[in-house]
């Protein structure tokens, strides 16, 4: 995702970089990954079981990002 972040930036207002390939490469794979099976679970709220749901949630220098995950401690 590194190679995305700077695109968020506020300067991007007035000068947008181009799109470039590795762009489009990282954005593909990502999507990929955050629709695929092993990531997407229904969670069952009616037979939870000894499952628990966390939030989780981390900061760098380059990202902030959370994650909601599901099963055993």
């Amino acid at each position: 995702m590194r190679i995305l972040t700077p695109l968020t930036y506020k300067s991007m207002d007035t000068t947008f970089s181009p799109w470039l390939p590795d762009h489009q490469h990282t954005f593909q794979c990502i999507k990929d990954l955050v629709t695929s099976a092993d990531c997407l679970v229904n969670i069952d709220h009616n037979n939870i079981g000894d499952n628990k749901i966390f939030v989780t949630c981390d900061a760098s220098d380059w990202r902030t990002g959370t994650m909601l995950s599901y099963g055993l401690t």
